[in-house]
């Protein structure tokens, strides 16, 4: 009784709170582990692509007045890059010059005389190619002010086919985006295009369903906690998971 009666005059809340503190930077760092895991395959899927894509040579340049033509441009020197280009928010317009190489993968049984240009991210606004062996083709254009039911190809990413050729050539992209204007760009052959899509997809679905489960466990592990740390972790997972499906591709309309 006397131990009892010790005890109760204290409050075991602390106690309480530090357990679920503990157990929500338990779960946080599961979740960044697993976050870490996905991105890793999804780098270990884009390496496929990346050794297999036809763009040898990569430059940029800034056009300020955005006013620029295709032939004032090809006379302008652009800077190298490798890899993806980033440069940030801005009002110009980027140009890309790309040296396309047709013949550094043999030739795939579907759609043998095209390679397919895949762009990333998605929410760029206006991507145009420009294209030596088909100048007068306005069809190549894609972004997000554009209806994704005009693609010629369905994907996650942007998509244009452009025709192969027999010898390495360059091609002009033109970008005008109010968002980052940051992109990536290959060429890839069909097949190695849509085992890269399929890996990429398998990815996306696994990261989707990570960021979902930890959100319900989250709201109902609040619903009976009412911890204002396990709300705001709901609060982030859900705000994580509509960032997603937008980035990813899923609500292009």
């Amino acid at each position: 009784p006397k131990e009892s009666k010790f005890l109760s005059q204290f409050s075991l809340e602390p106690f309480r709170w530090a357990n679920d503190t503990m157990s929500s930077i338990a779960w946080g760092r599961v979740t960044n582990g697993m976050r870490a895991m996905f991105m890793a395959w999804l780098a270990f899927s884009a390496s496929i692509a990346w050794a297999q894509d036809h763009i040898t040579e990569r430059a940029w340049m800034e056009d300020t007045s955005r006013q620029m033509s295709w032939s004032e441009v090809q006379k302008q020197n652009l800077q190298p890059f490798t890899g993806t280009l980033n440069k940030g928010f801005g009002h110009s317009v980027i140009w890309l010059r790309l040296r396309v190489d047709p013949n550094l993968a043999p030739k795939p049984a579907r759609m043998p005389e095209q390679l397919v240009l895949r762009i990333r991210p998605v929410y760029l606004d206006d991507v145009r190619v420009l294209d030596p062996l088909s100048p007068d083709d306005s069809s190549k254009v894609t972004g997000d002010i554009h209806p994704p039911s005009q693609d010629e190809l369905q994907s996650l990413d942007l998509l244009l086919p452009i025709q192969r050729g027999n010898a390495p050539r360059d091609i002009w992209l033109r970008l005008d985006s109010t968002s980052t204007r940051q992109i990536d760009v290959q060429a890839l052959n069909e097949d190695t295009l849509r085992q890269s899509a399929l890996n990429q997809s398998l990815v996306f679905a696994g990261y989707l369903a990570l960021v979902f489960l930890l959100a319900v466990w989250g709201i109902v592990h609040w619903l009976f906690s009412r911890d204002r740390l396990i709300c705001a972790f709901s609060i982030k997972q859900i705000a994580a998971l509509l960032f997603a499906l937008c980035s990813l591709g899923y609500l292009r309309e």
